[in-house]
Parts: structure tokens; C-alpha cells; sequence
């Protein structure tokens, strides 16, 4: 789209399907998208800088496929910036009482196939 509300806006689109590590594929943990980033300073007069973090962690929509495992997807939009993405997994369905905040653990190496466009 040339013209138009979204002509400086990025699409973040993210699939990712465990095939390795037995916890990550059962549903065990929710996965992250640790999100850096930077507005281009040309956008700050058309967005605003505050509705975009710096600094924010995405929660992946989890759906289970074939009774076997699970995918965990994302589509998300910002204005056009630098931007840098790194998967992260913590544990699901934990007690946010006695267990409070995120604790991020990087996805193991083995499960490196995972496309971020």
C-alpha cells in the first residue's frame, strides 16, 4: 500500500513450531517475542513515540496441530524503525503469586528454525 494509514507501518509476522526440545513442544511453556526497538525519528511527527516501547515482550498465540505439539505465531505492526526480535520461552500456567513476573529463558539452539518476516 502506497497511500494510506499504514504506508510507514512495518507488519511483524512470527512462526514457530518446536520439533526438538519435548518441553517447548507439548505446551509446557509460553513463548516471547523479546522485542527491541527504535522509531526512525522521521515517524515520531506521525506516531507516537510512547503507544511504541523500546523495550517490550509479545506473548505468542499458542494452537496445537495434529494432536502432537504446538505452534506459536504472532502478527504485530510498528512504524517503520530498527527493530530487533529474539524468541524467549517461560513457564506456562504458573502461580503469579508465588511465581511473579516473567523469568526468559533463550530458545535452546536446537530449535532455531523459526521465521520472523
Amino acid at each position: 500500500m502506497a497511500f494510506g494509514p499504514k504506508q510507514n507501518i512495518m507488519t511483524i509476522k512470527i512462526d514457530f513450531t518446536p520439533k526438538k526440545v519435548d518441553a517447548l513442544k507439548k505446551g509446557r511453556n509460553d513463548i516471547y517475542a523479546v522485542v527491541k526497538y527504535s522509531m526512525y525519528e522521521e515517524m515520531v511527527g506521525e506516531f507516537k513515540k510512547e503507544d511504541y516501547p523500546g523495550d517490550d515482550n509479545r506473548k505468542l498465540e499458542a494452537s496445537e496441530y495434529e494432536g502432537v505439539g504446538f505452534n506459536y505465531s504472532a502478527i504485530f505492526e510498528y512504524p517503520y524503525g530498527d527493530i530487533d526480535i529474539q524468541l524467549m520461552y517461560d513457564k506456562a500456567g504458573k502461580n503469579k503469586e508465588k511465581e511473579p513476573g516473567l523469568k526468559l529463558e533463550a530458545i535452546p539452539p536446537e530449535e532455531d528454525e523459526y521465521s520472523i518476516k
